[in-house]
């Protein structure tokens, strides 16, 4: 038996209700020649019998039962048995479209690319699209190289580009890099190495990839102490493009940490631990005090600016 070309990384966790739309949306590709892992991460319902049922349904479909250690486990422990030349996450309460490999696998064979990203949009448990716009706002496929990404992309799209899912990656990537345990926006955390480890880059315009909003999910919960991981993966990236000496996306980097730091100070004047980790995160990030577009949007001026900075030193 051939090895697969595409390897599909479906981490699983008690979403019984969701599971087997997500798992027949990959199966049912119109690209045949994948391999369909699913990683049970200790589910409590019913989800390891349905990845089981699957197994012996359809060659494709491998299944890894471990006990529960998060999603990055899950998608680590994926990419450490996926035998494709390409990978591609999906998350298992999401769905695809059929032609979600197809095209992604001949933009990214053809164009001898390191990524491919296709569109998605945030659906409700009815399937009806909630957002005003979908992720990438072009017409047509464009290739970009690292550099060209940075610009055009990063500071262009907002947040869109981050996700994990709705993208297909040379292996070599995951295999030099991994997601993060224990932190929530593992995806901040790892995205910055794999556009750093990547010379081509694409862009579809297809929407491929359907991502549920459910009120039960983990970011769709109360704000708490553990969405300030976010901050700490801007850190990260700080340092890893000033490193590569990425400036604008440096800038970008600390436009973006700047803005999150304001808003989670006003969340901690009303919550104890958020409070506690924003103080985590604002003492890791007193490099902002000499990078001058710290605080550089919309009402602050120079003088703003200035005076941001020194109620951040003095933590007021």
């Amino acid at each position: 038996m051939s090895m697969p070309k595409v390897s599909i990384i479906i981490p699983v966790y008690n979403v019984e209700k969701y599971l087997r739309k997500c798992i027949d949306s990959v199966l049912n590709q119109t690209y045949k020649d994948i391999e369909v892992i699913l990683v049970d991460d200790g589910s409590l319902d019913k989800c390891p019998q349905i990845c089981d049922e699957y197994l012996k349904r359809d060659a494709r479909v491998k299944v890894i039962h471990k006990k529960n250690g998060g999603l990055s486990d899950a998608r680590n422990v994926g990419v450490k048995y996926a035998q494709g030349d390409y990978i591609g996450f999906v998350d298992s309460d999401d769905y695809v479209s059929t032609q979600m490999v197809e095209l992604l696998y001949s933009s990214i064979t053809k164009e001898e690319a390191d990524i491919v990203m296709g569109n998605y949009i945030h659906v409700d448990e009815t399937g009806n699209s909630i957002d005003e716009k979908i992720s990438f706002q072009i017409e047509k496929q464009i290739t970009y190289s690292r550099d060209e990404f940075v610009d055009e992309v990063i500071k262009k799209t907002g947040g869109y580009y981050v996700v994990a899912c709705s993208k297909l990656y040379k292996k070599e990537i995951f295999e030099k890099i991994s997601f993060p345990l224990g932190k929530q926006h593992e995806d901040e955390f790892v995205f910055h190495y794999v556009v750093g480890m990547s010379k081509k880059i694409v862009c579809i315009s297809d929407v491929i990839y359907f991502y549920l909003q459910r009120d039960d999910s983990i970011m769709g919960k109360k704000f708490n102490e553990k969405r300030i991981d976010y901050g700490e993966a801007l850190i990260d990236r700080y340092y890893y493009t000033k490193k590569m000496k990425q400036k604008k996306w440096r800038e970008n980097t600390v436009q973006k940490l700047t803005y999150e730091l304001e808003k989670w100070k006003k969340y901690g004047k009303t919550d104890r631990k958020v409070n506690e980790r924003y103080n985590q995160v604002r003492k890791k990030s007193m490099f902002l005090i000499f990078e001058g577009k710290a605080w550089n949007y919309g009402i602050y001026n120079w003088k703003g600016r200035l005076y941001m900075k020194l109620m951040f030193l003095l933590n007021r």
